[in-house]
Parts: C-alpha cells; structure tokens; sequence
C-alpha cells in the first residue's frame, strides 16, 4: 500500500508541476484577415473600387497602344504609281492635258522627235493622254506613232502596235478612230508593216459592217 501510495504522489506532482498550478494550454492562433478580392477578379469598374475600397490588381503589363481603326467602307488614298511606269507617265501627261495650254503637244513633239530616245512606255501613256483629254491634234500623233522611223517597219513594235489596237478597239464607236485609221491605211509610208496596216483595216472593215443601212 505503502509502494502505491507513493507512486500516486509522484504523479500528481508531475501533472501539477513546480508552481503547484495546471499546465496552461497553448494559446491558439489568431484568425487570419480575409483577403480582399481584387476589383478584376470581382468583376468591379472604377466606381465600384471607390466604394467598396477594393484595391486594383497590380499588373505586370503595359497596357497595349491604342489601335486605330480603319473601315473598309471609308475612301482610301489611291498609292501613287510608281516612278518609271506607264502609270506615273500617264498621270503626268493627263495633268498637263487638263491645263489646256498646249503643254501635252509639245511634250509630244519632244517624243515623238526624230532620234528620240523616249522609252516606249512614254510614248504609249503620252498617247493615251492626248486621246482621253481630247486634244484636238492626238489623231496626228497617232499617226505619227503608227510611222515612227525605225519602228514602223517590224512586225512587232509596241507603240505602232499599240497605236492600231487602241484606235481598232474605238472605231465602232467614235468617228475619230475611224478617221485616223482610214488615213492610215490610204496613204502609209511604203516601208510600214504589211499586218499591222491590215488589222487597222480590218478594224474599218468591221465599222462598215456593223453600220446600219439606209436601205428600207
């Protein structure tokens, strides 16, 4: 009894401990704050944020430059043709047609000059500028392309050729296509190319055929 009693003792001095009272439990930890949603991840707009206090997301990107948009309904800016080309040529002889000042006959004059060097592609947007702005002596100067020294002669040419085809594709519907070609045709220098004065009359042929007759 003695041996048990001796051994309840050394327990409850054990559970008691040295200052005679119980074993304080460990305090417990304090709540975690809430965290605050972000106003992107709540879906929130800038009133929403002033009231509420919800602070914005911080974002490691820039925002991206604005766009501007261009619709394809609105008129755009035409490029401007490219220098060297029959467009660029085309667009400056049309300009000087349009001053009506004599400017585009003697720009012909220039080109169409006997030892002219003038690239074809000149002559050519040359001729079809003299022709869209009506200029009273084009007829002239597309014969003179048809009979350019040099040129007239071979069966292929590209200003002769060019000069029959454009008045051809006209001579059904504009009586001075019809007058230049038939000049052509009726009096030819004697060294020009056999085909082309035949398409040119072919071209008249054609005009003479689909012409209504006076006949009842």
């Amino acid at each position: 009894m003695a041996g048990l009693a001796g051994a309840l003792a050394l327990g409850v001095a054990l559970l008691v401990g040295p200052g005679g009272g119980m074993p304080a439990e460990p305090a417990a930890a304090a709540p975690a704050a809430p965290r605050q949603p972000s106003a992107a991840r709540a879906g929130l707009g800038t009133d929403d944020v002033a009231v509420l206090g919800v602070a914005p997301a911080p974002s490691r990107l820039s925002a991206p430059a604005a766009i501007s948009a261009v619709s394809d309904d609105l008129p755009q800016d035409e490029p401007a043709p490219r220098e060297g080309t029959e467009a660029a040529a085309y667009a400056r002889f049309l300009e000087l047609g349009r001053q009506a000042d004599g400017s585009l006959s003697a720009e012909a004059a220039r080109l169409f000059a006997d030892g002219s060097t003038c690239p074809e592609n000149e002559r050519i947007a040359l001729l079809r500028a003299l022709w869209d702005t009506g200029a009273p002596d084009a007829g002239r100067w597309f014969l003179c392309a048809i009979a350019t020294p040099g040129e007239r002669e071979r069966p292929e040419a590209a200003v002769p050729d060019f000069a029959v085809s454009f008045l051809a594709r006209r001579a059904a519907r504009e009586p001075a296509a019809v007058a230049v070609l038939s000049e052509a045709v009726a009096s030819p220098p004697p060294e020009c190319d056999a085909g082309r004065l035949a398409r040119a009359a072919a071209a008249l042929r054609g005009v003479r055929t689909d012409a209504p007759s006076d006949e009842p």
